[in-house]
């Protein structure tokens, strides 16, 4: 935990820039983005596989979502229960070429709510500057 507060305070400290603008030359692996996610599922993701970040524009706002990957909201769903929900049963749908089933089962829970199992933000921080992406 105590890496996720400095974390958060170094991100913190990142947005409160001196007002003076860097320049960076893109090398030819650079990620080079045009715009910001708007939503957190097209957020940028930022860490090492255990923790890390998502990053996105909402509003005026830069937001940032840290994450571990041992928060996980692990309560039963009861879409996911049966002979259906087997690695057999997809494998099976897959050599008859109708995974349209398998695909529709398993979407199915997560259209309706609550569908865990699903990661939840440690912390959740939203940036009091006014964002200006160019």
């Amino acid at each position: 935990m105590e890496k996720a507060w400095y974390l958060c305070g170094c991100l913190a400290l990142a947005s409160c820039g001196s007002g003076m603008d860097t320049v960076v030359e893109p090398s030819s692996s650079d990620l080079v983005f045009t715009e910001l996610a708007k939503t957190w599922d097209e957020a940028v993701p930022l860490g090492n596989a255990t923790m890390g970040a998502l990053v996105w524009q909402k509003g005026d706002a830069l937001r940032f979502s840290l994450d571990h990957t041992d928060l996980w909201d692990l309560r039963e769903t009861p879409g996911f229960k049966g002979d259906t929900f087997s690695f057999e049963w997809v494998k099976e749908h897959i050599r008859n070429n109708d995974y349209g089933k398998v695909q529709a089962a398993f979407d199915a829970p997560y259209d309706a709510l609550p569908a865990p199992p699903w990661s939840f933000p440690s912390i959740r921080w939203d940036s009091p500057r006014p964002c200006a992406f160019s």
